[in-house]
């Protein structure tokens, strides 16, 4: 099963790893952290990057830590800006990601403040 997965990545995921703009590290972790949460949620990276009232309450869950979410988030992010042209709201899903982890990332910098 591993094998036939590897044959036919993830149309976001073969588009992080052949841009040649990033560097073979960014390449590298993206991948893995995409890899992982796919796995976890048991979807394709590019259902999950169009998904991000879905994703976003799953990060937060996940990984409590604030940078580690934004580093989740920046995977995810990169996967749809490396995503081949698609027909639907990618440009809805990138702001929707980014207006959420910017919520995400104020809600938690004033709950450390207060501590």
């Amino acid at each position: 099963m591993r094998r036939a997965a590897a044959a036919h990545p993830d149309k976001a995921l073969q588009g992080i790893l052949q841009d040649p703009a990033l560097s073979n590290s960014s390449k590298h972790t993206y991948a893995q952290r995409l890899m992982a949460m796919s796995a976890k949620l048991r979807q394709p990276i590019s259902e999950l990057a169009m998904q991000p009232m879905t994703v976003l309450p799953w990060i937060k869950k996940q990984y409590p830590e604030v940078a580690t979410q934004k580093n989740i988030v920046t995977a995810v992010l990169a996967a749809l800006r490396h995503m081949p042209a698609i027909e639907g709201p990618m440009p809805e899903s990138f702001g929707d990601m980014a207006t959420g982890f910017q919520t995400a990332c104020s809600s938690a910098a004033g709950t450390a403040k207060s501590k």
